[in-house]
């Protein structure tokens, strides 16, 4: 099942990037931006384009839903900690000047995040949760 979401993640990636996004190689470093997205909440704010496309999945028989996100509600997002014991794991896929970056336990709760590059700065251009036990935003604490 982790398999295969990740194989649908990063075949629409790869559709989504042939959309002609410019190349990763003529913007900030990519690593650099995450370190400083996830450390100083006001850089966040400006780096979202809002409203945020993105979709939220609860066990309801709507299913998954569509979702915009606004910079009113939004919960300032953590940086991944792999040494954490709640048994999250993470998955990033970089193709050009998309990176999707997943973060999930086995099957009940995580989120996707797409970061695009645009005029040589990254953004989060897409975000989604899922939680199949309540629904709630998920944050990864660290």
């Amino acid at each position: 099942m982790k398999y295969l979401k990740i194989y649908l993640v990063l075949a629409f990636a790869v559709t989504f990037t042939a959309c002609g996004f410019q190349k990763n190689s003529e913007g900030e470093n990519f690593e650099r931006f995450y370190t400083k997205f996830h450390k100083d909440s006001s850089f966040q704010i400006e780096r979202i384009i809002f409203p945020l496309n993105g979709e939220t999945s609860y066990l309801e028989p709507e299913g998954k839903q569509m979702k915009l996100w606004y910079a009113k509600e939004w919960i300032m997002q953590q940086s991944y900690d792999a040494t954490d014991t709640l048994g999250y794991e993470q998955s990033i896929i970089s193709v050009d000047s998309l990176v999707v970056d997943v973060i999930y336990d086995s099957a009940t709760q995580g989120i996707t995040r797409y970061f695009s590059l645009r005029d040589g700065k990254w953004y989060l251009t897409f975000y989604s949760d899922y939680n199949a036990v309540n629904p709630v935003f998920i944050e990864v604490e660290k």
